[in-house]
């Protein structure tokens, strides 16, 4: 499920080198500010939550530029729900964090 969010979070972040994505996982602040800035690029009702509807825009937006087919609504659905902790059915940016988080770390390894 998360791949969706992964191909999305690739590509509205430009590309750093390595070392750059380890300088922002050992610095809060910029991983706060790269968290922020890709959720709000998903929020775009700026309600300060992510609900399914902006999620399926998003990964349908990462399908088709990536030349893949789009997400059906069980997948969205899937990735919101594996995200959402309290179960509110839309995400925060501190549960949409940690996938943020995941995909930096990977990045910095690569």
């Amino acid at each position: 499920h998360l791949y969706w969010l992964y191909k999305y979070s690739q590509s509205s972040i430009k590309m750093a080198q390595q070392n750059e994505f380890k300088t922002i996982l050992e610095n809060p602040t910029k991983l706060k500010e790269m968290v922020s800035a890709v959720f709000k690029g998903i929020d775009t009702d700026g309600s300060g939550f992510l609900d399914v509807s902006e999620v399926h825009r998003a990964m349908t937006d990462i399908a088709v530029a990536v030349e893949i087919a789009p997400p059906t609504q069980e997948q969205v659905i899937g990735v919101v729900t594996s995200l959402d902790k309290n179960n509110d059915r839309k995400l925060s940016e501190e549960e949409f964090s940690v996938v943020i988080i995941q995909i930096i770390t990977e990045l910095s390894n690569m």
